[in-house]
């Protein structure tokens, strides 16, 4: 066999070890230090057992308290559950019905006409109503031999129901006053509304009714049909009318 030169040591490959063992010993146990002397770790032998499971619990414990801060944040700022009580809203909604609030949702769009809405009844703010809004700011609302004026225009009301209309009271006229709302409910006989009471100052409205969660069987979003509520929705806000120019 033939020796190795000078020349062969250049083609052998050259080991240098990634880690070395440190043969100081730390006052906790033996460390594994790199090159440089920095202790990377150190084996102080196994945990006790109950110290992973004091570590799980922190973790749970943490994600839960998370979660549930997350859940009051939307319950306050977002999304609220409310319980329907009464037949004001019939046929759409029913007494024992469970709904969800959008009440983030007038942040960033307008109430319309034809919306659901929960408010604060302005007699006694202690308690809730849910109506759906038919004047907006600006407009003139007539009822008239069981029809819906508004701002002198007949406006079709595809969402009630004849069994719940039957009443026709004398014609009347409101004028809905600025950040104010003329509200009734579906069931125009039997529905303490603005008709009995007034407007709802726009303050007092604190959500929309999007969702309904209960019954099971009747799960789904709360929105008429598009062809229902475009007779009301037309209609031009009041509101945004350019102001006439003063008189010469």
């Amino acid at each position: 066999m033939a020796a190795s030169g000078p020349a062969d040591a250049w083609s052998q490959p050259v080991f240098r070890p990634l880690w070395t063992v440190d043969d100081h010993k730390s006052s906790s146990g033996h460390g594994l230090g790199d090159e440089a002397g920095v202790v990377i770790s150190t084996f102080t032998g196994a945990s006790p057992a109950w110290k992973h499971w004091v570590r799980e619990g922190l973790s749970i414990g943490r994600d839960v308290l998370l979660a549930l801060v997350i859940a009051l944040l939307i319950g306050l700022f977002v999304i609220q559950p409310v319980y329907v009580k009464g037949t004001s809203m019939l046929p759409h909604l029913h007494e024992g019905e469970r709904l969800f609030v959008n009440r983030f949702i007038y942040n960033f769009s307008k109430i319309e006409r034809g919306d659901i809405v929960v408010f604060y009844y302005p007699k006694n703010p202690q308690e809730s109503f849910i109506k759906r809004v038919i004047g907006l700011p600006g407009d003139e609302v007539t009822l008239a031999n069981g029809k819906l004026y508004i701002n002198g225009k007949l406006v079709p009301e595809g969402y009630l129901s004849s069994d719940y209309t039957t009443i026709v009271s004398p014609p009347r006229t409101w004028v809905v006053e600025p950040h104010h709302y003329f509200v009734m409910g579906d069931n125009r006989d039997a529905s303490n509304d603005s008709r009995n009471w007034g407007l709802v100052p726009e303050m007092y409205i604190y959500g929309k009714a999007v969702y309904r969660y209960w019954p099971v069987s009747e799960m789904g979003f709360i929105e008429d049909e598009p062809t229902v509520l475009e007779p009301l929705r037309r209609l031009q806000r009041m509101e945004d009318r350019p102001e006439l120019p003063p008189a010469e």
